[in-house]
């Protein structure tokens, strides 16, 4: 069986030129009928590259839908992701994160996570990671859960065309 979370490695990104980096996106939607219905989104991302051998970045998402009279919620969710990592060899690269969610679709009421590991360059375009994350989850049934997980990938980019370009993360 495999039980799939966020996938923080698509997130990554690129961090070639040294400096700070910051997006933000917010939406507000407001449908009328039967019913009113309130969309609120919101997104910021902050990447710093040093001149050194090291980056990071920090993102966070939140996500709320909403009947206007009733208060219902479709949808109620957040998410932040910070991560650092240092290159150690020419291939190699140490890498720390820390991550906080909630998603009150599936009753998750608080995820929280820390985690090393190693990050490996194959060759152009294929990486390989291996590294282990302490994890605990608290649910609405006041059902709590502690784990020691290892988080482990293999990312490959190929690039087809100059403005194309086709990633498998597994």
């Amino acid at each position: 069986p495999a039980w799939s979370q966020i996938n923080t490695e698509s997130m990554r990104g690129g961090h070639e030129t040294p400096g700070l980096k910051q997006d933000m996106n917010l939406s507000f939607a407001y449908i009328s009928g039967n019913s009113e219905i309130i969309f609120l989104n919101a997104s910021y991302r902050l990447d710093y590259t040093a001149k050194s051998n090291w980056y990071g970045f920090f993102e966070t998402r939140y996500d709320r839908a909403f009947d206007k009279e009733s208060q219902e919620n479709f949808s109620n969710r957040g998410f932040g992701h910070l991560r650092a990592v240092r290159q150690v060899a020419p291939r190699t690269q140490v890498e720390g994160f820390l991550q906080k969610e909630f998603n009150y679709f599936i009753d998750l009421e608080n995820r929280e996570l820390a985690g090393l590991g190693l990050r490996f360059k194959m060759k152009d375009q294929l990486y390989i990671g291996i590294g282990g994350m302490h994890e605990k989850e608290i649910y609405k049934q006041n059902s709590e859960r502690t784990f020691l997980k290892s988080t482990n990938y293999i990312n490959h980019a190929f690039q087809m065309m100059e403005n194309v370009e086709i990633t498998n993360i597994i």
